[in-house]
């Protein structure tokens, strides 16, 4: 019981601090294409003589507007348990894509998204724009990929919790993350640098803090199902 009522204080107080999910789209669908995923992870911590991550999961649905945008939207399912339901719709714009034969020069991706949350009790509401950049390789047959990009959430509040002054008003998390793609199922995994602007101590979360006194290292695994589209 005492193992379980920690898990549920770690869980809600990351809810609160580090609910950035895992890179949704970077590399757009084919038009027509849909796509349902399901995400998995969070920010490491210490748990029971381990280091793992906090498994927060979310649910993805994306589809192709033509080979160069995406538009999609998901909702935290952590969050529900939780009783808060946030959620965010995004565009995914392909800004320039590499067709010659040198690998080395990525094709570069934005996202443009708002993500929003409110709870059941007080039905306090809270909005974030974000957008994201990453630079992307595809490479093989199956256009596979890896990539490199930084994920910016924007605080528009002045206040936070308590009346407390916003410290920060952008928040921003470096990602690194590499997708094995097959013709109906992608699979990804993720690092990414959450909030390194922002103080990692004096939080109730026993966070492992492999990058000193800022920030959190996040580990996500996310698995998509493609349908329909047309080939390239």
């Amino acid at each position: 019981m005492k193992n379980q009522i920690k898990i549920i204080t770690l869980t809600a107080s990351i809810l609160l601090l580090f609910s950035c999910a895992p890179s949704r789209f970077v590399k757009p669908l084919e038009k027509g294409e849909s796509a349902l995923g399901f995400n998995l992870g969070g920010p490491l911590i210490h748990f029971a003589g381990k280091t793992i991550p906090v498994p927060l999961s979310s649910v993805t649905y994306g589809k192709g507007m033509n080979n160069n945008s995406t538009l999609f939207a998901g909702i935290h399912t952590t969050s529900l348990l939780f009783g808060t339901f946030q959620g965010e719709i995004g565009y995914l714009k392909n800004i320039y894509t590499n067709k010659s034969s040198k690998l080395f020069i990525p094709s570069i991706s934005a996202n443009a998204v708002i993500n929003a949350a409110i709870d059941k009790w007080e039905w306090n509401f809270k909005f974030w724009p974000q957008i994201d950049v990453n630079a992307y390789w595809s490479y093989g047959k199956k256009r596979n990929f890896f990539y490199l990009g930084c994920s910016n959430w924007f605080e528009l509040s002045s206040k936070r919790a308590h009346q407390e002054k916003q410290q920060h008003h952008w928040i921003f998390n470096p990602q690194i993350g590499h997708t094995f793609s097959g013709s109906k199922w992608d699979y990804s995994i993720e690092a990414k640098y959450l909030a390194p602007n922002v103080s990692n101590q004096n939080i109730v979360a026993d966070y492992a803090k492999p990058l000193g006194n800022k920030g959190v290292l996040g580990i996500y695994v996310s698995v998509a199902k493609k349908i329909g589209g047309i080939s390239k």
